[in-house]
C-alpha cells in the first residue's frame, strides 16, 4: 500500500499536478502540522471508542485495540 502512495506521490511530483516547493512550505509549520495529525488521532480514537459503546450495547464484547484497528 505503501508503494501505491508513493507511486502515486511520484507521478503527481513529475507531472507537475503537485508543487513541492509548497509541501516544504507546508513542513515548515511543522507545530501546526503536529497539531493537526494528533486532532486526527483524537477523532479515530473518539470513534473506536463510540463503535465500542454502540456494539456493547448489542453484547458483543470488542477491545479496544480492535475496535481502534477496525476505525
Amino acid at each position: 500500500m505503501i508503494l501505491v502512495g508513493a507511486a502515486i506521490f511520484a507521478w503527481m511530483a513529475a507531472s507537475g499536478k503537485l508543487d513541492l516547493a509548497q509541501i516544504a512550505k507546508g513542513f515548515a509549520h511543522w507545530p501546526l502540522m503536529l497539531a493537526i495529525l494528533g486532532l486526527l488521532y483524537c477523532q479515530i480514537g473518539i470513534r473506536a471508542w463510540l463503535w465500542r459503546l454502540l456494539l456493547r450495547t448489542q453484547d458483543v464484547p470488542l477491545p479496544f485495540r480492535l475496535a481502534w484497528g477496525l476505525t
